[in-house]
């Protein structure tokens, strides 16, 4: 899916992570993108965006912090590449290297879009779980909005759009994958 958009951009390839919490998706895209640089010579520019509505949630994500609990899914060799160990706060925080790259931004999502032309928009766990369905469809029509054409929508594993889009077109086999079709 990745190396569809990085044929396609020439310049730079904008991704947005609405609702980031923590940051924990921003980051993690970040690593992706770091080791793709070992298959192609020639990586655009990323930009990330992240947003969230709760600014407590902004301010750790910018500091990057994490427990070791809530790296435990992530590769031991990724860890000593990307983060270090804070021991006196017994967490680890991400690189700045890492961190390039990335803006933290306060955003509602029922509100006009962050930017416009994301190549790749991560909407997971919020708007699609929490929202009531009128709510719901106002958000995901704005995120609609700054997808770029033929850019990719991911949703959560537990979510569902709240209606049938004629401008998204799920891509196999990642059931929570889309992409936005050039109408």
């Amino acid at each position: 899916m990745l190396s569809e958009i990085l044929e396609s951009r020439a310049g730079k390839v904008k991704v947005w992570s609405a609702g980031c919490a923590c940051g924990e998706e921003a980051y993690s895209f970040k690593i992706v993108w770091e080791g793709l640089k070992k298959s192609y010579d020639n990586l655009p520019k990323l930009e990330v965006l992240a947003t969230d509505i709760n600014p407590a949630y902004l301010e750790r994500a910018r500091a990057g912090v994490y427990s070791a609990g809530s790296l435990k899914e992530v590769k031991k060799e990724l860890i000593s590449k990307y983060f270090h160990w804070q021991r006196s706060k017994n967490q680890y925080a991400i690189k700045t290297a890492l961190a390039k790259d990335v803006a933290f931004k306060i955003h509602y999502l029922l509100l006009d879009p962050p930017g416009s032309n994301f190549d790749v928009i991560f909407l997971r766990n919020n708007v699609l779980t929490y929202y009531e369905d009128r709510l719901r469809k106002n958000a995901l029509g704005n995120v609609m909005e700054s997808l770029a054409p033929s850019g990719l929508l991911v949703i959560g594993s537990h979510e569902t759009l709240p209606y049938e889009r004629h401008d998204l077109v799920r891509v196999a086999p990642h059931p929570f994958v889309f992409r936005k079709r050039d109408l």
